[in-house]
């Protein structure tokens, strides 16, 4: 499938968010998702996550989370302090970030179905978690390997990601691998249980012997059935939710 790539600059209170979208050519209004950025940022790896997504029909659109800093981009070897940036991130701006995006996808000419969803890896998985506790036009959060829902710092409210969980309407679709040395099993049965708590429709996914980001083709960490089985998961779940 041909695809139409662009670079905008959508509007927010504090100036513009640099934000990535691409889609099918053919311009019509198709599914829309939010890819939320990993802490490597807005990376090749990312925008090419975001072509496979378009190529199964969606239109997709990635906001550069780091735009109001000077480094906005890790390579791999940087990996902790790749983390420990993304993690500072104060979420008002992250809120800000990602409510331009899905403003944009809302547009009617831009995409059409019967809601949107979010996507995002690692870091991005925690985003994407937050982002569902904000939006309720949301139908569908993936979460892969979601880092520090559970165990992490309070906010100046005193609350954490997985405080929020309460709020989201969408369905949740986590993927953990079962080796993952980041985000211990605490994190994984921590978010079961409050999704199933509040009896919020979830799937939890685990695959024994993956670890961290096992998703990603190209690193160490990349296994390729888990990863190919998380994809199609994720395809089927998007296609059932959003058309």
């Amino acid at each position: 499938m041909e695809l139409q790539q662009e670079r905008l600059e959508l509007k927010i209170f504090d100036g513009t968010v640099p934000t990535y979208v691409v889609r099918p050519r053919d311009l019509k209004p198709r599914p829309g998702l939010v890819l939320a950025m990993e802490a490597f940022g807005l990376t090749p790896w990312l925008e090419a996550q975001a072509q496979r997504l378009a190529e199964d029909g969606f239109v997709v659109a990635v906001p550069d989370l780091r735009h109001r800093r000077d480094k906005r981009v890790f390579a791999d070897v940087e990996e902790e302090a790749a983390q420990q940036d993304a993690l500072s991130l104060l979420e008002g701006g992250i809120v800000t970030d990602m409510a331009a995006a899905l403003d944009y996808l809302k547009q009617p000419l831009v995409s059409r179905g019967r809601g949107l969803a979010i996507v995002g890896f690692g870091y991005g998985g925690r985003v994407a978690l937050q982002t569902a506790c904000h939006h309720i036009e949301l139908r569908l959060a993936v979460a892969w390997c979601p880092i520090q829902v559970v165990e992490t710092s309070r906010d100046p409210r005193g609350m954490r990601p997985i405080d929020r969980v309460p709020w989201i309407r969408a369905r949740v679709l986590a993927f953990y691998g079962g080796d993952d040395e980041r985000v211990p099993e605490s994190e994984r049965s921590g978010l079961a249980e409050i999704l199933r708590k509040n009896r919020k429709p979830h799937d939890i996914v685990v695959y024994p012997g993956a670890g961290h980001a096992f998703y990603a083709s190209g690193r160490p960490a990349y296994v390729e059935a888990a990863a190919k089985d998380a994809w199609r998961r994720m395809l089927e779940l998007l296609h059932s939710e959003l058309h």
